[in-house]
């Protein structure tokens, strides 16, 4: 696995998101021939990036109560919205054929809205579990 920045640098360049060992695990366990490990990783971006966003607003903007939760969530669904706009860009730029190699849909017509929907998932589902940890005990 990769264990430094080089390591990842070369694993990402290695492996696309179908050949990943982490993918053929997913099709095999879940006997699929889609890959679902683009959705995995909009669901880990949306759960993983909202909290130190949370807390770069929390800390340094002194940004309070409800907002510190709701914005973060809305930072992860405007960066996984860019995300699907520059990848729908390679592909335009790439050329015939480019949106197999770049969008990845197949053929699921709605797989960028899941997509960015996942992140955003992933951000609710973060700052819920932020919120009901952090909440006072009542009582």
């Amino acid at each position: 696995m990769a264990k430094s920045p080089t390591d990842r640098a070369q694993w990402a360049a290695h492996y696309t998101y179908q050949g990943t060992p982490f993918d053929f695990w997913l099709k095999t366990s879940f006997h699929t021939k889609r890959s679902y490990y683009d959705r995995v990783v909009h669901f880990a971006f949306g759960s993983f990036f909202s909290f130190p966003f949370r807390e770069f607003l929390k800390c340094k903007i002194k940004l309070p109560g409800i907002w510190s939760y709701i914005l973060p969530v809305v930072v992860v669904l405007s960066f996984s919205a860019l995300f699907e706009i520059l990848e729908m860009l390679a592909a335009l730029v790439a050329g015939p054929g480019g949106e197999a190699k770049f969008v990845g849909l197949q053929g699921d017509i709605f797989d960028t809205q899941k997509d960015m929907g996942l992140g955003f998932l992933g951000g609710v589902v973060s700052m819920g579990i932020l919120s009901w940890c952090s909440s006072p005990p009542r009582g």
